[in-house]
């Protein structure tokens, strides 16, 4: 899902139009020192041309300002047509499809500049990468989730090829519908295979998985309507059951490895969720396992946090850090250190910690989350998180962090441990 204001149906299109630099590139430019410039671009967009032509049966163009052999080559390896050295794309697009009888409102010009302006506001479908300038972004129907030279070519045909089987870009006005203000669920990541600590999201801890502190404390929460947890294990689903939580869909294996982003077991649960179930909850309370000592009533206070403030995009927990990044540094390739903070000189980061902000660690007790921004933006968090600060907790991440738990657990006050205790689980 990506940000859509018009409905895209690949039927309806006759012609795509790609600018080279900040689509196909990424709007940079390596000149050696002969004079030759070389630019980057990504393999994966060679497939979608391919695919777009091929299983779409739609034409394609390329119309660049610049006149240099990068883009003619690169053209001539994607086997499409294309212009270069254009003043003016508007007359040029405008002759092109005269000559090749294709109807302007058939036409989806991909741009990412002002220069492209023009061009785009006379087709019938207009769309650019995500780091497009600003100008471009607030008018184009579609902003296509990738940066220049990452793939823009290759997602677009992802995003064309669904309309033809599940008209997707329909469906997100209706996800957004099905959203019921007030309906709270929790989501608990549980992926198997962690590398660090093995199995710890089951890792007993005094007789009980470690998940089970997790579920019992979403349990005890005045404000969670639903426990859901996304794990791509059978185990863990049938432990995460046995302690009172749902597992309605396994997450696939393609979206549980070590660098699998949370968007995609979000965006995951919430497609289901709407496939099979026609309501969505406002928000999704994210509780991972591995903070284990929660405070239900600190949840509850999350989300009334939440709740009172319409313009939040999230709220993320985080403790104070007694260290400042800001007095880092980093070695360079030339063996000399360097500010982990770019703006600030090696003189400054000597200056008193007391000069520098107070830094904040994010620490997993609790994050809360707004369905409605994740289907529209593909984000998780963005810019507007309310700032939800807490004491120091333990989030494990080693085997030091299990033994250090394990000797305070019993002396805690958490609410979890005492329901767990009370009903005899393990």
């Amino acid at each position: 899902m990506c940000k859509i204001r018009k409905y895209f149906d690949q039927k309806l299109i006759s012609l795509i139009v790609y600018d080279f630099d900040g689509v196909i590139t990424d709007n940079k430019v390596i000149v050696n020192e002969n004079g030759n410039e070389s630019v980057t671009v990504s393999r994966g967009d060679g497939t979608g041309v391919k695919m777009i032509r091929e299983d779409l049966k739609i034409k394609q163009v390329i119309i660049s300002t610049e006149k240099n052999q990068v883009v003619s080559k690169r053209a001539e390896k994607l086997r499409i047509d294309f212009l270069q050295g254009v003043d003016d794309k508007q007359i040029v697009l405008e002759n092109y499809c005269t000559k090749h009888n294709i109807s302007l409102k058939n036409v989806l010009f991909i741009g990412n500049d002002l220069n492209d302006y023009d061009a785009m506001k006379i087709c019938g479908f207009s769309a650019c990468p995500m780091d497009a300038e600003s100008e471009i972004r607030d008018f184009v129907d579609l902003i296509i989730p990738v940066n220049g030279g990452c793939g823009v070519i290759r997602e677009l045909y992802r995003l064309l090829a669904k309309t033809e089987d599940t008209n997707e870009n329909k469906q997100n006005a209706g996800i957004i519908s099905s959203i019921k203000k007030g309906l709270v669920y929790a989501i608990i990541p549980a992926r198997s295979g962690s590398k660090g600590v093995k199995d710890k999201n089951i890792r007993a801890l005094d007789g009980y998985p470690m998940i089970a502190y997790t579920i019992a404390a979403a349990k005890l929460s005045k404000s969670i309507d639903r426990i859901i947890v996304s794990t791509d294990s059978e185990k863990y689903a049938e432990i995460a059951k046995k302690y009172g939580a749902e597992v309605p869909i396994l997450r696939p294996d393609e979206i549980s490895r070590d660098k699998s982003s949370d968007v995609e077991f979000m965006l995951h649960i919430i497609n289901w969720l709407y496939n099979n179930e026609r309501v969505l909850p406002e928000f999704f309370v994210h509780l991972r396992p591995t903070n284990p000592l929660r405070d239900s009533d600190i949840i509850d206070d999350a989300v009334a946090q939440m709740k009172l403030n319409d313009s939040a995009t999230s709220l993320r927990s985080a403790h104070s850090s007694k260290f400042t990044p800001h007095k880092w540094f980093i070695k360079n390739k030339d063996g000399y250190f360097d500010t982990v903070i770019s703006e600030l000189s090696l003189d400054d980061a000597n200056n008193p910690r007391q000069d520098f902000p107070d830094i904040f660690i994010p620490d997993g007790y609790v994050d809360v989350l707004k369905t409605g921004f994740i289907i529209e933006n593909q984000k998780i968090h963005g810019d507007k998180m309310i700032a939800f600060v807490l004491p120091d907790s333990i989030d494990i991440d080693s085997k030091d962090d299990i033994d250090k738990l394990e000797k305070i657990i019993k002396d805690s006050n958490s609410n979890a441990y005492k329901y767990l205790k009370n009903n005899h689980w393990g």
